[in-house]
């Protein structure tokens, strides 16, 4: 449910502009949400594992501190 935004001052600067107007073609991943007309995201669900792109085995880590 966390939810992030620009502040007024943040839209009025160039970076808004250039990002504002890439932002649609973008792609996000299924555990957020993003509303593009008002440049604003949401956390819908916390990511599996698999969704986060890890390049480790996080069972290995589990392992190796559980002796």
């Amino acid at each position: 449910g966390d939810a992030v935004a620009w502040t007024t001052r943040g839209r009025k600067s160039e970076y808004f502009t250039n990002v504002s107007e890439t932002a649609e073609s973008r792609s996000v991943p299924t555990w957020l949400a993003r509303d593009v007309g008002q440049m604003t995201g949401r956390v819908e669900q916390l990511p599996e594992i698999d969704e986060i792109g890890a390049k480790f085995n996080a069972a290995t880590i589990v392992e190796y501190y559980s002796r």
